[in-house]
């Protein structure tokens, strides 16, 4: 079974400005192509240590938004990191659990959302990026350390011994963000032909009855799949917390 997509390794650096609204969808999209391309790498993609990821000088841009974001929550990300009891962990702040399933304070999305809002930072690295790993991850499957309890999410599911988040959480989240990005033919595409975006938006509702596709998104085929039939062609890498 097939895991969240991960996210990329956050780097400290200064702030910047960040790529345009419509540039930073474009980095999204192509950095989810070069995820989901399997074993060939292809056009717009370069064969890195990971895999297949974007071309140097893209990645370069992708990874500065995504660390000028962060930085722009640090302050709050280092306030709820020193909570070390549930009891305390409270306003801005939430209890829950990295991907290794331990347990901590972490700040909420919201919080995290307004913070990455203010500096500028565009709804591709906000709810495409971080939005999965705080809401799906941090919140809601990492936090279920039994099988049965994760598999009893629609948003999870139970691999490697623990719990994760499914990649479908991840498409809809970045297609939301970026309406104008075709991820339905990314999904068939990557999928050859088995799955579909308004099955991955399915899966998605059944987890948390507030997602639904954006204005802008159209979406066609099957209203629900089985998380099991969610068989992209990708390779399962360790989501990496933010704290």
């Amino acid at each position: 079974m097939i895991r969240a997509l991960s996210l990329v390794v956050l780097f400290a650096v200064s702030a910047a400005a960040y790529e345009s609204a419509t540039d930073s969808c474009d980095l999204l999209y192509q950095h989810t192509v070069c995820q989901l391309s399997g074993e060939e790498c292809p056009s717009g993609c370069e064969t890195d240590s990971d895999g297949c990821g974007l071309p140097a000088a893209d990645k370069a841009k992708f990874d500065a938004d995504s660390a000028s974001a962060q930085t722009a929550a640090a302050t709050v990300l280092s306030t709820c990191g020193a909570i070390t009891t549930e009891s305390s962990c409270t306003g801005d702040c939430a209890w829950g659990a990295n991907d290794d399933g331990n347990t901590g304070c972490y700040p909420t999305f919201a919080k995290v959302s307004s913070l990455m809002t203010a500096d500028g930072a565009p709804a591709a690295v906000i709810n495409g990026i971080y939005q999965p790993t705080i809401e799906d991850g941090w919140f809601r499957c990492w936090t279920l350390d039994t099988e049965s309890a994760c598999e009893d999410n629609a948003a999870c599911e139970w691999d490697g011994g623990k719990c994760s988040y499914i990649i479908a959480m991840t498409i809809v989240r970045r297609q939301n963000a970026c309406p104008d990005s075709d991820y339905a033919t990314l999904v068939d595409t990557a999928s050859g032909g088995q799955e579909s975006l308004a099955g991955m938006y399915g899966v998605a509702e059944d987890a948390d009855p507030s997602i639904e596709p954006a204005d802008g998104v159209s979406v066609s085929g099957a209203s629900g799949i089985a998380r099991s039939a969610l068989a992209l062609a990708v390779s399962a890498a360790a989501l990496v917390a933010l704290a």
